[in-house]
């Protein structure tokens, strides 16, 4: 997440505590909350996740898996016709660790992608993903009114990625309804589009695609006040959703749905001037309940996601690809020191 430094001068007299108390409060009863989409913006978006999985394991206890990602892409805003505005969404990271008891440790970063621990298994399918695009269609009010470049996505990473079993697995999550959802509807969910006083709520409703349906999660928003961040006017805003999930109408022979109950919180910060919101943290826990077909005993499985998006300047992103860079190339000196010294 974006760090922010509050940086205050203490003055010991009731003259300057009686306003430093007023600065702290908030700056306006009220505030429009609307995407504010501007030709020729360019911003750097990053979606980072910290998710963890315990499943029963029989006599040797529960299993656990672990995985941490991050996926990074640039966010463009071009004129269209009318009122529209094309979002052109291009990839410019992918970067995954994954523990797990059978598999042992996955990893790669395409921000380190000579790093000693890449893996073979991801670093194929996360290369012919970068610098892939599609384009957004928005129209009035936030309206998703269309995705385009999707096939050419998917047939490029397809010949580039060849028979890989982890493009395979993943293919779906960038089919055009998939990234429809994730980053133009869900997306715009957040925003009511309207006046919004502090203290009052507005609730939204978000459909994605899941592997054995729709997951479907009704969120309540909530203005808790407005005030300055880092010298910028934000409001502050929490939020709570319930998770469900839709079986598909048709589903395919032998799947079972799962059953899903599950809760997630979360605040997010709204930049007046710019119109968007900023930076966005969030924790769900969901219970899954796995049936199999012809058995009435269901598995279940425990997930704990803690996740933030936010959006980062063109400056901050490259200082935050040299940084990872020199990380990468300092573990591999490293471990390069410990091998020969353990060969000696």
């Amino acid at each position: 997440m974006r760090l922010f430094s509050y940086r205050k001068t203490w003055v010991v007299t009731a003259c300057a505590c009686l306003l430093g108390l007023a600065a702290g409060q908030a700056l306006a009863e009220s505030v429009t909350i609307e995407r504010k989409f501007k030709p020729g913006a360019k911003h750097y978006v990053e979606e980072s996740a910290d998710i963890t999985q315990k499943m029963p394991g029989g006599p040797a206890g529960p299993v656990e898996t672990t995985m941490t990602q991050v996926v990074g892409m640039w966010e463009e805003v071009k004129k269209g016709e009318g009122d529209a505005v094309s979002v052109v969404m291009t990839f410019d990271r992918f970067s995954q660790k994954v523990n797990t008891p059978f598999m042992g440790t996955l990893a790669y970063d395409t921000d380190a992608p000579d790093a000693a621990d890449a893996s073979p298994m991801l670093k194929p399918v996360f290369d012919a993903l970068m610098g892939q695009s599609f384009t957004l269609k928005v129209g009035p009010k936030d309206a998703i009114e269309g995705i385009s470049g999707v096939d050419e996505l998917q047939s490029d990473v397809s010949e580039k990625a060849g028979n890989s079993m982890v493009w395979a697995q993943i293919k779906q999550q960038f089919n055009a309804d998939s990234l429809r959802q994730k980053w133009g509807e869900s997306a715009m969910a957040m925003y009511p589009n309207r006046k919004i006083d502090v203290g009052e709520t507005w609730t939204s409703k978000t459909r994605e695609p899941y592997q054995f349906g729709t997951m479907i999660t009704d969120y309540t928003f909530k203005l808790e006040k407005v005030t300055e961040r880092e010298g910028n006017k934000v409001a502050v805003v929490t939020f709570t959703g319930k998770h469900s999930l839709e079986a598909p109408a048709e589903p395919p022979p032998g799947q079972v749905t799962p059953e899903l109950s599950g809760e997630s919180t979360g605040k997010a910060f709204y930049d007046i001037d710019a119109g968007l919101f900023v930076e966005n943290e969030s924790t769900a826990n969901m219970e899954f309940l796995i049936g199999r077909p012809g058995m009435e005993e269901k598995s279940k499985m425990e997930a704990v996601a803690k996740s933030t998006l936010r959006y980062l300047s063109p400056s901050e992103r490259e200082k935050q690809e040299k940084e990872a860079s020199a990380k990468a190339k300092s573990n591999q000196e490293k471990k390069s020191e410990e091998s020969k010294e353990k060969n000696d």
